[in-house]
């Protein structure tokens, strides 16, 4: 997460929903239930170019990337996908 000045209250909350939900996930393991909080970081997108006009849009990830990661990162938390992936390298 990037910190941008006067955008504190934003980046205050994002932080609390992140822990919240990293607590969530840890009360939730023992019913088998997972909670994510996925940032996708900044992306090269209209709202962030209205929102922040003079980044380069070159250090930015492109929203395909982004989405991509996102499905990845919530495969891997299904314990389907985990158990397959454990047995495909045992």
């Amino acid at each position: 997460m990037n910190a941008y000045p006067g955008w504190g209250a934003y980046g205050a909350s994002k932080a609390a929903l992140a822990h919240l939900t990293a607590i969530w996930d840890e009360e939730a393991k023992a019913d088998g239930i997972r909670l994510l909080a996925l940032d996708p970081g900044d992306m090269d997108t209209p709202l962030h170019a209205l929102a922040i006009p003079d980044a380069d849009p070159a250090t930015l990830k492109r929203p395909e990337q982004a989405a991509a990661e996102i499905i990845e990162k919530m495969l891997d938390a299904l314990p389907v996908r985990s158990t397959l992936l454990a047995g495909a390298h045992g």
